[in-house]
């Protein structure tokens, strides 16, 4: 039977790294789109910029879709560790006598 394994402090660890880069991004897309709201049809003034303005449009909404799929990957793993704990927090209640390292949250064969 296979062994199943999740060490959920550093999963914990690698969801914070990947919401703080997201959120981040984030930022980053938003600070970007109003720097380009103030330069298309204001700064720059021309058919190039309306086309640039669209194309940054595009990319931004492609970004942005990025980023909530990101998110939700963040949710999603937020929810496998909870998941994890709670099993494993469980075989602990239930296990009698048992080695405590085989049913910790971070540890437990299935």
């Amino acid at each position: 039977m296979p062994q199943l394994f999740m060490d959920t402090d550093q999963v914990r660890s690698t969801l914070s790294g990947i919401y703080a880069v997201q959120q981040q991004m984030a930022e980053q897309v938003h600070s970007l789109t109003a720097q380009v709201d103030s330069l298309v049809g204001v700064a720059w003034q021309a058919p190039g910029a309306v086309h640039f303005g669209n194309d940054f449009g595009y990319c931004q909404q492609t970004l942005l879709g990025l980023l909530g799929e990101l998110e939700g990957l963040v949710v999603d793993l937020n929810r496998e560790i909870a998941e994890w704990e709670e099993t494993g927090s469980g075989f602990a209640r239930n296990a009698s006598g048992a080695s405590r390292q085989a049913y910790s949250p971070r540890y437990f064969s299935g």
